[in-house]
């Protein structure tokens, strides 16, 4: 009887406890636009489930199971550890010192994060349970139809038509779809021998100079995302939006770049057998780099005309 009481008094003690203290939170800053926003949620979720804390976060349009946190406001009983990732685009954070501290606070993070390690031991449930794309937007595709995303913006992820003539001869395919931020751009023009068909229609830069939100961005661009997760065969670009997009779909053939320079590497090798990787330079000054490397006559040979003109045009 005594044993009995005794175990009461410790299960009234406990939940006495737990009614007055609110379970800490992890709180996310979206940064940047949807590739950037699913990988600052999957890593402020991980953190949060490694330390037994609720998690914080906006909905994110699409994905239903995003909009269960948008009612764990931190309680102002626990002081707030403010962590921003570090290095180039605040993209690296110890999560084993963060998750290894078991002090009771509050946590917000504010980072990109572009890292496929801290997501790997929690792939299964970030495809299946965190980001359950809405199933009204996955459209039914051809098996052996391909999609490529091009990414034209930001000169530092730019890749050479040279990597998309790679991957697909690298594959078989019927017809070739593709969606880009700049429907308009010449780079297209390289396509023009493959007939492929153009899917996207709305430029990224009039989202920007129309002034419009973040927010606005990523709803209105949901539909090129869940169309290219939705191909069997898929190209991606050197882009957060296209990685998740090849990352959540069911594709059996994935081609991605992969630099062996180490500067210009960001989110590392998937190991799953579906991902094919092709060494290319990433960004202009690298492709300039490794053509000059590879071709070291041709390009003192351009330097010296271009020296020889400039001296023409400025004799003095």
């Amino acid at each position: 009887m005594k044993t009995i009481n005794l175990n009461l008094y410790i299960s009234l003690i406990f939940y006495i406890t737990n009614s007055l203290y609110a379970t800490p939170v992890v709180e996310v800053v979206f940064p940047g636009l949807l590739g950037n926003r699913l990988f600052a949620f999957c890593v402020s979720k991980i953190v949060a489930e490694e330390l037994g804390f609720k998690l914080y976060s906006r909905p994110i349009w699409g994905f239903p199971n995003t909009y269960l946190y948008e009612n764990n406001i931190p309680s102002s009983q626990y002081p707030t550890e403010h962590i921003m990732g570090t290095g180039h685009d605040l993209q690296y954070l110890n999560i084993q010192k963060i998750v290894t501290n078991h002090r009771l606070r509050n946590i917000k993070l504010q980072g990109y994060f572009h890292k496929y390690r801290y997501l790997k031991s929690y792939t299964k449930k970030i495809r299946h349970e965190w980001l359950t794309l809405d199933p009204t937007l996955i459209q039914t595709q051809d098996p052996n139809d391909i999609v490529i995303h091009i990414r034209t913006q930001y000169d530092p992820y730019f890749l050479p038509f040279e990597y998309y003539k790679k991957a697909l001869a690298a594959t078989s395919y019927n017809r070739i779809f593709i969606c880009i931020d700049e429907p308009t751009d010449p780079f297209l023009d390289n396509f023009k021998p493959y007939n492929p068909i153009i899917c996207s229609s709305r430029s990224l830069n009039t989202f920007m100079s129309a002034n419009m939100s973040w927010d606005e961005i990523c709803k209105i661009n949901l539909d090129d995302f869940a169309f290219i997760c939705s191909f069997n065969k898929i190209i991606i670009s050197q882009s957060t939006y296209s990685w998740w997009a090849a990352f959540l779909s069911n594709a059996q053939e994935i081609y991605a770049p992969f630099c062996s320079n180490e500067d210009a590497q960001v989110y590392g090798k998937v190991e799953e057998s579906r991902y094919h990787y092709i060494d290319t330079p990433i960004g202009k000054s690298n492709i300039i780099k490794a053509f000059r490397q590879k071709n070291p006559d041709i390009y003192q040979a351009y330097n010296d005309l271009l020296i020889t003109r400039l001296k023409l045009l400025f004799p003095y």
